[in-house]
Parts: C-alpha cells; structure tokens; sequence
C-alpha cells in the first residue's frame, strides 16, 4: 500500500483541533512536576516568581495539589499579586495544605481584599484551616453592599468550620439571619451551615423563634431550600422541627413543587424524629407508595433503620409488614435492590417473619440479592443463621463472600452473641472455624476479600474468640504473608486494613512489617503504618513518613493531550438513556487524558453503575462490578478551583492519588467533596437520566462526540 506523505505543518494541522491548546514547555514543567509531586528542587517554587500571571496561578495550583506545607513561605506573597486570578489560586492552595500556620495572612488579606473571587477562597481556606481566632473573623466579617453576593460564601465558610467540629452561638444566629436573605445561593448554604453545626440547644431555639421565616422556606419553590431545611430539621430536638417536617410532606404534594431530592432528605429526617411522634411514621409509610424508585429506597432503609419495639408499638406496625413484604417479592418493574432492601428492613424489623434464607441456594437468586440476604441474616442472631453466614464466608461469588466477611461481625457483637450462644453446637470451636475460613479467604488474593478478612479480624470481638483459643499469633502471622503479596497503589485498600489490625494486635513481631510499610511509595500506607506503630511501641514514627506518594504510573503523552479540545464533550449510552458530559481538561488534564484513552479503548462498554446512594451520587465504571476494581493503574488527585455542585464528574479514589476509572456523577451540591476528590467533567445533558440510575444499570457505551 502506498505512504502518502504530508509536510509537518499539514500533519500538525489534520492532528490539532482548532480548540485544542498546545502546552507550553513551561506548562509541562508544572504539569509533570505536580503529577510527579516534587517541591524539593524548588523550580515550582520559582515559577511562582514568573512574569506571566497564569503561570504564576498555574505554580500556585500545582502546590494546592502537592500539599507540602514547607512551600507556605512561598505563597504567601501572592496574596498580593497584582492579578486577582493568581490571588485566588494561591489563597486555594494555602487553604489545601491544611496548616494552620498561614492563618494570620489569610485573616489579614481577607480583611484588606476587595476583589469578590479572592475574597471567596479566602473564606474557603479560613474554613478548612483556621481556628477559633478566625472563624470569630469570619462570623463578625461586614460586607460592603456591591459584595454582598459573598454572604453564600460566608455561611459555606461557618460550614466548613464545623466540618472540623468548631461552631458557636454567634455562627448559629448568623446563619439563621442569612435566611432572610431572598438569594437561594444563600438560604440553601446558611441550611447547609447550619446542619453541619447541628445539634446545638443554639439552633433548636432559634427554630422556635424564627418558625415563620422556616414555615415560608417550607414551601420555598427552590428544592435546594427544601431538602437542607428537611436535613437541618432531623438533626435537632426542636419541638417544631415535626410540624415543619410536616408543612414540607404537604408541599411535596402540590404540582409543579415535587422533587425526589427533598424527598429522600425528608425520609431520613421523619426517621429521625421518630418515635416521638406516631405522625412521623404514617409520613414515611406514604413514601412506601412512591413511584420514584430513589424515593422508594430511601424509605424502605428510613423504616428499616426505626427502633424495633417503638415501630412494634405503633399501630401502623402490621401496614408496614405487608408493605414490607409486598416489595420483597420478585418484579420486574422494580430495580432488584428494592427488594434486597426490603428483605433486610424485615429482618431488621420483624426478624420473626423472615423467610429469606432459601434465597442463598436458589440458583436463580442473582449474587446480588444472595448478598443482600446474607446481610439480612445478620440482623437476627441465632445459631441457625451464624452456621449460614460462616459457610457462605468461602462462597463461590465474591460479593456474597464479602457480604458474609462484612456482616459476620453484628452476629459476633456481644449483644447478639448472648443470644448465639445458646446454641454450643455451632459456637463450640468458633475461634477454630474463623481462623480456617479467614486463612483459606486470603488465599483467595483477592483485594476486596482480604480488606474484609482483616477488617474482621481486626473488630475486638472477633480477635477475642481467636484469642480465647490461641490463635491470636497464628492470625498475626497470617495477615503478615498476605501482607507480603501486596503492592501499592493498586493493593492501597487491603494494605491499610492489614497494618491496622497489626497494629491493633500489639504483637511485636509485626513491627519489622510496619517499619518496612513506614518507606512505602505511597503515604498513604505509610500514614497507617505509622499509627499502627505507635499503638504497639508507643513511639511517634511520624516523621519517617514521606511528605508525597511517589507516582508508579505516569503518562505524559502531552501530543494527545493537546489534541483533546478544551470543550471536548462525550456521551455515555445506558439502559436509562443517554448522558452528555463535557470534559474539563484545564482543571484535571491528567485525568481527562486517562479518561479519554479509556473511552477510546472502550473500556466502559457493558461495565454497570454498582454504586448509587439517593441524592448523592451515582458510581460506575468498574470492571469488576463491586467497587473494587480499576485499570491497574492508579493517577494522582487533581484539585481545582471547580466545586461540586449538581451534575458535576468525579473521580472515585481510595485517598489521595489513589484515583484509577471509576466515575461518579452528584445528584446534588456536596460541598464536603470539594477539594477532595477531582472534577473532570460536568453534565451538560441528561441529569433526567441520572437521576433515574440505579444499581445494575448497564453502560452501553461512552464516545467522544467532538
């Protein structure tokens, strides 16, 4: 076959789409140097120092990343950089490293900034590092009128805050006068503010005090209002947080103002309230009707979470059963984790009706209800169903092995074994039995299995029937060989669990074990190794611990990146519909390069979303189909001025720069996300389909579209 040859300009042209942005060799340099995590060489430091302000900005991201608190010296002047952008990004940063040491500067600035952007990462870094000194500056913070649009970012600050357990009075009456505000953006994050400092006697008598201004938000026409006020409402002991509760079901009713999301916030906060109130019941009861399948999730695990006597007091006691069971039968208009869920909220409800058990053998019972039966058996402690569980510890499926490793601990716990003990027939030997199956389970290899095995051979009641008949050591030496078969990144999981039960263990002949992991390329590992450490000789090893994790895998293939268009969009085909995306590569390049060749190998095609909690997240992209999976390689986090609201892309990982191909999209705000996991794309169509996707549902297939 002929070559035809074209002159490089020609070839650069045809490889280069015209929104496709060619890196400069300066922009590499921080790229790689952030993905490879170095500050000791100082050359990132000195970009900080450039005379162009996006290279500037872009230094000062790289280290928001890194997180190495030796660079704070570095950033500080740029608090006062002529340009707002690199202003911004170095507040992020310094926010992102997590030292209080940079506290004083922040405050300073924050009271000499005048530029809104900045003003908002100021109050953002405050709020994940400051202290008490400076969330008093905060909550007292005076805004001028043309800035009065920050009041959101101060109430998301006070949030902040009391994501670190510091909260006051004063915080609580300024959320609370924030609602009278009519910008949405602020009412909603005042809520948000407010049910992060919950419960505090402050809030449950500012409720009464102001009940009509929370009566109007009640019917408040903005979702977002509705479900943090039905949040903030569960998480007090107000004597109005009920009737409000209430005045929110009435709204939920009335056309054109139902929303699924302040539904399920809804359900979770009746749960909350009851038994103090029969009403709370009925309330949740109605939702066992929803034809919104999320809706009807959340109020199956809403009841099956209620204490048992006071739902057996009730006189809707028999109503729920029938409902109830209604939903643990087979269908096949409903998603398959309805009826696992109503089979464990029976369990958990009516233990004396359960009639599930045949379901493990039943060869046409999918491995996912078998596991959700396994759990369910757990929920009731007798001898018959600890033989069940311990048999199903070795299963031939995986999911069910890890359900009966997950669980197994709620029928050993001391308040259910009291009552397994009664039949000596299957606890005669147990500590025998457990160190067999958990011995023959690690030698499964299996990530998922083994993190669960040391899991459960790290819960003190379990370590206590193995020591009680002198396996104690044998165990240690057990977890120290699985141990040995290990490696980060891809092992990260298994790796932590095992140093941990080490540690709890005390014994010292895992010490040499713990000092090796001290020196893992991953700090994470490392992290864990050193608390594992201190518990068995009681000496601090923190310092041994390396300030960054080493990169295993890189790809600097800066030819594709730069032929990935700036507003590169892709379409994700399911079983529900179709899911535009648009990609974000200016904020997470390295991740949208991984996810891009990913999708060009089609690696997603007839992979599922195995993971979806209501009015959270959706999760897929797994190979494995359990949330154990990855592409045997792993990529560092990518942090970003970028927040995740709504619709917006996230990678899942398991700690900092542990990311690999699973995805998640928000069904709504997650601020506690927000510089903790990576946004690489947002939804630009399709959140209809979102939210319609449940556990099982396929990916047919992603493409590129431009």
């Amino acid at each position: 076959m002929r070559r035809l040859i074209f002159p490089l300009g020609l070839i650069l042209f045809f490889l280069i789409p015209a929104e496709a942005q060619k890196l400069t060799r300066d922009e590499q340099e921080i790229l790689w140097r952030q993905d490879q995590r170095i500050v000791d060489d100082t050359v990132l430091v000195r970009y900080l120092s450039h005379k162009e302000s996006r290279i500037r900005k872009q230094a000062a991201m790289a280290l928001a990343n890194i997180q190495d608190s030796t660079t704070i010296p570095f950033l500080l002047p740029l608090l006062h950089d002529r340009y707002s952008s690199v202003r911004s990004a170095a507040a992020f940063a310094l926010g992102q490293i997590g030292s209080a040491l940079p506290e004083g500067d922040l405050a300073e600035r924050l009271r000499q900034e005048t530029n809104a952007d900045v003003i908002a990462r100021l109050l953002e870094s405050l709020g994940k590092t400051g202290s008490v000194d400076s969330y008093d500056d905060v909550v007292a913070f005076g805004l001028p009128r043309k800035l009065s649009g920050l009041k959101a970012d101060i109430a998301m600050s006070v949030a902040r805050f009391a994501l670190r357990n510091i909260k006051s009075d004063r915080g609580v009456v300024l959320c609370f006068d924030l609602l009278e505000e009519e910008d949405t953006r602020v009412q909603w994050n005042a809520l948000y503010a407010l049910w992060r400092m919950a419960p505090l006697p402050a809030i449950d008598d500012e409720i009464t005090k102001r009940k009509a201004r929370l009566k109007k938000l009640a019917v408040d026409r903005a979702a977002d209002v509705r479900m943090h006020l039905a949040t903030l409402l569960g998480k007090t002991k107000s004597p109005d947080a009920e009737e409000l509760l209430q005045t929110i079901h009435q709204a939920e009713s009335r056309k054109g103002m139902s929303d699924w999301r302040v539904q399920v916030n809804l359900l979770r906060s009746l749960a909350a309230v009851f038994p103090r109130s029969d009403r709370a019941l009925k309330s949740l009861m109605s939702f066992l009707h929803s034809g919104n399948e999320h809706v009807l999730i959340a109020s199956i695990t809403a009841v099956g979470g209620l204490p048992r006597e006071a739902v057996r007091k009730s006189s809707e006691a028999e109503n729920l059963r029938k409902r109830l069971e209604q939903l643990a039968r087979p269908s096949s208009r409903r998603a398959e984790i309805i009826r696992g869920e109503a089979i464990v909220a029976i369990a958990r409800l009516y233990p004396a009706d359960f009639a599930y058990r045949t379901l493990l053998e039943d060869g046409k019972s999918s491995n996912f209800l078998r596991s959700k039966v396994v759990e369910a058996m757990c929920m009731i402690p007798s001898g018959e169903n600890l033989e069940l569980v311990l048999s199903h510890l070795e299963d031939d499926s995986l999911r069910v092995a890890m359900a009966a490793w997950d669980f197994i601990r709620k029928l050993l716990a001391p308040q259910s074994f009291r009552i397994v003990l009664k039949d000596t027939s299957v606890t005669r030997g147990l500590g025998a039995r457990l160190f067999r199956k958990a011995k023959v389970s690690l030698l499964r290899e299996d990530m998922a299995i083994t993190t669960l095995v040391a899991m459960a051979l790290g819960d003190s009641t379990v370590f206590s029937f193995l020591s009680l008949e002198g396996y104690a050591e044998r165990v240690v030496e057990e977890l120290m060989l699985a141990y040995g078969k290990l490696s980060s990144p891809g092992d990260v999981e298994p790796m932590h669990a095992i140093l941990e039960t080490l540690g709890k263990s005390g014994d010292i002949r895992a010490i040499p074990v713990l000092e090796r992991a001290l020196g893992d390329r991953d700090r994470t590992v490392a992290l864990v190794a050193a608390s594992a450490l201190q518990k068995i000789t009681g000496q601090d090893h923190g310092l041994a611990v390396p300030s960054s994790s080493k990169p295993i895998f890189t790809d600097y293939d800066w030819k594709t990146l730069e032929t990935i268009p700036q507003k590169q969009t892709v379409e994700i085909r399911t079983s529900k519909g179709a899911i535009e995306l648009r990609l974000r590569k200016s904020d997470a390049p390295f991740t949208v390069l991984s996810f891009y060749k990913l999708v060009r190998k089609k690696f997603y095609n007839g992979l599922t979303f195995h993971r979806v909690i209501p009015n959270f997240v959706i999760q897929g992209g797994d190979p494995r189909g359990d949330g154990w999976g990855g592409p045997n390689y792993a990529i560092r986090s990518e942090f970003s001025l970028l927040t995740f609201g709504r619709g917006e892309v996230g990678i899942a990982s398991a700690g900092k720069d542990t990311e690999g191909c699973q995805f998640f999209i928000t069904h709504s705000p997650q601020p506690h996300l927000d510089g903790r996991y990576t946004i690489f794309a947002t939804v630009l169509s399709g959140m209809d389909v979102v939210d319609k996707i449940q556990i099982g549902d396929k990916i047919l297939s992603i493409r590129l579209k431009r």
